[in-house]
């Protein structure tokens, strides 16, 4: 067996690899019970704006030899317009004070997505990506931010065992969503 590695994507292969991984795991491909109890992804990403992202601020993937395992696609401001779901979490998020300020005036990165593959479940990869992403973008970026629909709580779960806490909330395409923040100033994790 193959060592997972966690690293920044580098190729438009793997680009490719993150949006079949994404479309496998879309809330409308998969059934309610998966949905409950593996999780889902809501937004679909174009390989054109995935390409955009990246560009601004590479994705995060686990890589099993050349299988992709997972991935975190990151949003960052100059890319806030290219997809409806993330252009009203930025509003939301610029709209909610924080240690007795705006976060709009605060060096944010935002998480557009994650996805552990099916097979890849329950071998700590969640929580290796997002120690590299951590660890990678913390002297870049104050705060990491993401929303997740109320109704997905394995992934809530799972944020909150990382140091994200729970900041607000917002409607979107007929679903709550929780609006959550990891403040990496507090050197928690």
């Amino acid at each position: 067996m193959n060592m997972i590695e966690v690293k920044f994507a580098e190729t438009e292969d793997e680009l490719r690899d993150m949006r079949a991984l994404q479309l496998l795991n879309l809330r409308q491909h998969i059934s309610g019970e998966e949905a409950i109890s593996e999780g889902f992804v809501m937004a679909e990403y174009s390989l054109e704006y995935l390409m955009e992202m990246h560009a601004s601020t590479p994705a995060i993937i686990a890589k099993e030899g050349v299988q992709l395992a997972g991935y975190i696609m990151l949003a960052s401001k100059d890319v806030r317009e290219g997809h409806p779901l993330l252009q009203g979490l930025f509003q939301a998020i610029d709209l909610i004070p924080y240690k007795g300020h705006m976060l709009k005036s605060a060096n944010y990165i935002v998480v557009g997505q994650v996805c552990v593959g099916k097979e890849f479940r329950g071998k700590g990869l969640f929580d290796r990506m997002y120690s590299f992403l951590q660890e990678n973008l913390k002297d870049r970026f104050t705060y990491c931010a993401c929303d997740i629909a109320q109704d997905n709580k394995r992934s809530l779960k799972a944020h909150m065992r990382m140091g994200f806490q729970i900041i607000g909330k917002l409607t979107f395409g007929e679903l709550d969503w929780n609006v959550v923040l990891w403040d990496w100033q507090t050197g928690e994790h």
